[in-house]
This record gives C-alpha cells, structure tokens and sequence, in this order.
C-alpha cells in the first residue's frame, strides 16, 4: 500500500503545519510519512484521509504516478575509454622523482592528477528562494524521492548528489555529512568547494559528522531538531539515470532573514560559484521578484560563458529559471503568460548591467526573447 500523502494534501490547499496540527503530530512526521506512506499506522492514516476529503478505498486503489527522471544516456564512455588507457600506461612506466630545483618539470604523476579533473562531470546546480520547491524538482529530475522536501525552508546543507557508480571503494554508505572544516580555503579564508576531496577518504574520515543510510539525511540535512550537528554539506549517492551525464547539486534556500547573516546564503553563495548548469527555482504565484531579481543578477555573474565554446551553443543556454508550485489553480492560459511577464521584468532589470557584461564577454546580442527561452514551469 503506498498511497500519495502528498498529492492529496496539495490537491486539498493544505500545508504540512496545518496537516500536523489537525492530526496532533510534528511537522516533521508528516514530512517523513509523506515520504514513506506505509509506515503510517492504520488509525492514523484513516483519519488522515478523512481531513483531506479522500476515501480510503479510493486512495488504496488509485495508482500512485512513478517519477522517470531524466536519461541522458552514457555521453562520456569514450572519454573515459582514453582516460583509463592512459592512466594505465603512466602506471606501466617507471616512477619519476620531482627534481629539487626552484621550478622543476611536471611528472607524470602530476599528469594522473590532471586527468582526474577531465574525469569530473559538469555541475548542475539547483538554486532559489526557501520554499521554492527544489528539492521536489531534484527528485522529480532523478527520479526519486530521496531528497528531503517540506512546506518550511528544509534544506540546510550542500547537498552533491552523484552517481552510485561514481562512489569510492572505500565508501560504503550512502549518505556522508562533512562539516565546514572539510573544504579548503584561500588566503582569504574563503571557502574552496572542490568536489575531488570527496573521494578524499582521510579527508571524509576526518570530518565526517554521521554517516549512513538516506534517513541520515532526513535527519542531519534539514532545519530540524538535529541542528546542533555542525552539518556543511552532504554527499548522497543515488543509482539515477541523469547522474550518468551530471552531478547534482541542491542548495540551502536563500531564506527571508537579511542575506548577510543567513548561514544557508553563505552556503548557496559558496556552491553557486561551481555551477556549469544553473536552474533557478521562483513559485509560479509571484514569480521573480525583487529579491530573485537581485539574486540572479549575481548569479549570471558567476555562470561560465559556454557561448564561447560552441556557437551552436545556444544564448544563456546553461540557465534555467524554473516557475514552481505549478498547481491546478492556475490555468492554462495564466501558465503560459507567467514566463513572459516575468522575462519582461527580468530584462528590464538585468538589462542596462550585468546582461551588457555578459553581451561583451560572448560578443553575443541577448535579446528579450533570448532571456525568455530560458523560463520553464515545474509542478
């Protein structure tokens, strides 16, 4: 029996707090057994079902949609065909000393070093306001239903999500939370987010918080009674059709605290900046505001110009702002205008700045419509 808790709830107008107060449970149960409907005792699933209008023999007969996820297919077995035959022939030779000198040759060691950076698949980095739905999106994209989701900004950790194929021998669990000391920093004391250290083994060893299966995650990478655990970042490894072509990225919710003394900003910021594929999540109702405005301004500072590489390459075509909580509410014809009016207040706003910037760097015109291919719709 695996009734969908959470479709119903939506279809009902309802939120997760009004659901556990009108049941005498925690938010955070609700969240959890939207996530895992079976274990749900009878009585209360009865009642459960009662408040949001449902019958229960409809719902344990109704089926419940599964999420496909998105198959990219395998795009780099070649790549790493050539990769590995070089790896193995820098094995097959003879080891080479660094000469003591001031500025002495690269070795092929360092050369093995290089290639593990060519073996990195791109970032796509989920982002936006708290309470924007990403998570939900993360999992709809993956499809599965691993990430943590709630109606509250939930998440409050980095969280890279990575093929199971693409874990370390060493690794058996599927779930590692490091705290802030994992990362390196500059001179500055700035953070470095460099996803190589995650198949650091000393390093995970040495930093690691809690360890262990998905559930580790419900408890230690959301806002929660857990928070006292100095959790940074989360590494999750999922066998998903899409994490064949990318590594996944979910960032802490920009929150509605002042973006200076937010933790979760300071982490979004930081992530932010390892992007090679951003999609920026806004709700439908009031989509792009004043604050998304702002925030995406700076983030298409920080997005690579892959114009530049291809010219079939299409204008801001590693950029996508996505109109979430989609709901039924909102009609057709409401859907399709929403993109429109929100790329005519968005150009308006990024055009006499950082959109002249990007213009120069790619020596492209970005033109309204340009900006508008960008926005998509979620539900």
């Amino acid at each position: 029996m695996n009734i969908d808790l959470l479709r119903y709830r939506q279809n009902a107008g309802m939120e997760q707090l009004e659901v556990a107060n009108a049941l005498d449970i925690s938010k955070t149960q609700v969240n959890l057994y939207e996530q895992a409907p079976d274990t749900v005792p009878m009585g209360l699933l009865v009642k459960w079902l009662q408040m949001l209008g449902v019958d229960l023999a409809t719902a344990m007969s109704a089926p419940v949609p599964l999420l496909k996820g998105i198959d990219p297919g395998t795009p780099y077995t070649e790549l790493y065909r050539k990769l590995n035959l070089l790896n193995q022939y820098i094995d097959a030779t003879p080891p080479v000393d660094k000469l003591d000198i001031p500025t002495p040759p690269a070795t092929p060691s360092d050369f093995q070093q290089q290639l593990k950076l060519y073996k990195q698949k791109p970032n796509v980095v989920l982002t936006g306001g708290f309470d924007a739905g990403k998570s939900h999106m993360a999992n709809a994209l993956l499809g599965s239903k691993n990430l943590p989701v709630g109606y509250q900004p939930a998440t409050r950790v980095i969280t890279f999500v990575r093929h199971i194929e693409d874990r370390p021998k060493w690794c058996k669990e599927d779930v590692l939370i490091v705290n802030e000391d994992f990362w390196i920093k500059d001179e500055k004391g700035k953070q470095i987010i460099d996803l190589l250290l995650l198949d650091d083994q000393e390093r995970c060893k040495k930093y690691c918080v809690q360890a262990g299966s998905f559930d580790t995650l419900q408890k230690y990478g959301v806002h929660g009674e857990y928070e006292d655990i100095a959790a940074h970042a989360a590494v999750v490894h999922i066998h998903s059709p899409l994490l064949q072509a990318y590594n996944l990225i979910d960032l802490p919710g920009f929150s509605d605290q002042p973006d200076e003394v937010s933790k979760d900003v300071e982490k979004a910021n930081s992530a932010a900046q390892i992007a090679d594929i951003l999609l920026y999540a806004s709700p439908a109702k009031g989509h792009i505001n004043d604050q998304d405005m702002r925030r995406i301004s700076n983030l298409l500072n920080l997005l690579p110009v892959r114009e530049n590489e291809s010219s079939n390459f299409p204008t801001l075509g590693n950029l996508f702002i996505v109109a979430t909580h989609a709901d039924p509410s909102i009609s057709d014809h409401q859907l399709k205008e929403i993109p429109y009016k929100a790329a005519s207040r968005l150009y308006k706003q990024l055009n006499e700045g950082v959109l002249t910037t990007r213009r120069e760097r790619t020596n492209r015109e970005i033109s309204q419509e340009d900006l508008r291919k960008r926005f998509f719709t979620f539900w």
